[in-house]
């Protein structure tokens, strides 16, 4: 009888350990697809997930992920790496039908957690969606709409938004007054305005300041005329700056007006990489230049 029971007992550890395991392992591979942004692949493992075990089940992976680490490729850095914030965040928010609103002031976390509830997969998009419908509206009328890429949203974003969200952009650069001091302009406000941002890091622009043909490069690519004051103080602005609401977002701009490139890889936003291309190409430039 003692016997029995005893056998009864190691079967069912080792019954747990497997499942353990396997539950291990689809954490894995949803990492590895978030690390590697296989959006086809992570939204495959997520609905099979859901069919096996239901929607809280695959949720629960999803939070999951987010302690985890993935593979790297190969080459003179470490193997694995955990997966990076903005990285995460982008396809959590891709998988969910929400490309576009990241920048709202919600983290991933409590997303998900608010989440968990929800029947399917489809609830959950619906009231995501909803949500962030919500908190950009907030976001735009609070003078906060850094980030809102459109072009990186697809048809994520609803006709309204996307509508609300240009104009809000517009207006902010109609309403852009730069200052000039000596032979270089103050490009703060430009830094803190989206179409603005969106222009410089194209252009690969480091720092506050420019000299006046690399303004007039500037202009030429935002096909836009901006006021000029003279300034007898550096680095002085009349035009109110309004922060990135999200603190991720916030260490982004930064990150990005600094080409402070280690901090733009570890966030490994899709929004870095104009920035981080520049890095890269002006250095290989600078690399061939050499005797």
């Amino acid at each position: 009888m003692t016997n029995d029971k005893d056998r009864e007992s190691i079967l069912k550890a080792v019954k747990e350990r497997v499942k353990q395991s396997e539950e291990l392992q689809l954490t894995q591979m949803i990492v590895d697809a978030i690390g590697e942004r296989r959006y086809r692949d992570l939204g495959d493992l997520v609905s099979e997930i859901e069919q096996d075990s239901g929607w809280n089940a695959a949720i629960k992976h999803l939070i999951a992920a987010r302690r985890f680490s993935y593979t790297l490729p190969i080459g003179a850095g470490p193997n694995k790496a955990q997966v990076e914030h903005l990285k995460y965040r982008e396809m959590i928010f891709a998988l969910l039908g929400c490309s576009g609103y990241e920048p709202i002031n919600l983290s991933t976390e409590e997303i998900l957690s608010r989440l968990v509830n929800t029947d399917s997969m489809v609830d959950a998009c619906q009231i995501l969606q909803a949500e962030c419908d919500s908190l950009v509206i907030n976001q735009i009328e609070s003078g906060d709409n850094l980030f809102f890429n459109l072009e990186y949203a697809g048809s994520s974003i609803s006709k309204d938004i996307a509508d609300l969200l240009e104009r809000a952009q517009q207006e902010d650069v109609a309403r852009l007054v730069l200052e000039k001091h000596g032979d270089t302009i103050n490009i703060v406000p430009l830094w803190y305005n989206e179409k603005g941002r969106q222009t410089l890091s194209q252009l690969g622009i480091k720092g506050y300041e420019i000299d006046l043909e690399t303004f007039d490069i500037v202009i030429s690519v935002l096909h836009k005329e901006l006021p000029i004051t003279e300034s007898i103080e550096a680095n002085s602005t009349r035009t109110p700056l309004v922060f990135p609401s999200n603190s991720h977002y916030e260490a982004l701009l930064l990150s990005t007006i600094n080409h402070e490139i280690e901090d733009l890889s570890a966030m490994s936003s899709t929004q870095s990489y104009p920035t981080l291309e520049f890095i890269l190409k002006d250095a290989l430039d600078q690399y061939e230049k050499q005797p």
